[in-house]
């Protein structure tokens, strides 16, 4: 029974995708990003580590230091053009979001 539940909880963690509720910082940024990314399209802002910073957040959970920072500048109105540079900021140094095998460590 326990081995049962350990693995949904791992297939839980691993399979991503699971971006919250609406009013999470991770559905809202992951939101923002991909209408921002379809307006720029074919455009020079339309960059790769934008596309992998949307990819991350889709598939791994966000950091407690990046989600914290996130919730107060969507609650402070940030500009979509702004909260870019800050998610590839923070994709840039690793902070964004937990990575896979962390993620499956914390759930043992």
């Amino acid at each position: 029974m326990q081995k049962a539940v350990a693995g949904i909880q791992i297939e839980q963690i691993t399979t991503g995708g699971q971006l919250g509720k609406p009013s999470s910082a991770r559905r809202r940024v992951y939101e923002r990003l991909k209408d921002y990314a379809a307006q720029v399209k074919n455009t020079l802002f339309d960059i790769k580590p934008l596309h992998h910073a949307i990819d991350d957040i889709y598939d791994a959970p966000l950091t407690e230091v990046a989600r914290d920072l996130l919730n107060r500048e969507l609650r402070a109105g940030i500009a979509d053009e702004k909260l870019v540079e800050l998610v590839l900021s923070l994709h840039e140094e690793d902070r964004l979001c937990i990575p896979k095998e962390d993620a499956e460590a914390r759930s043992f």
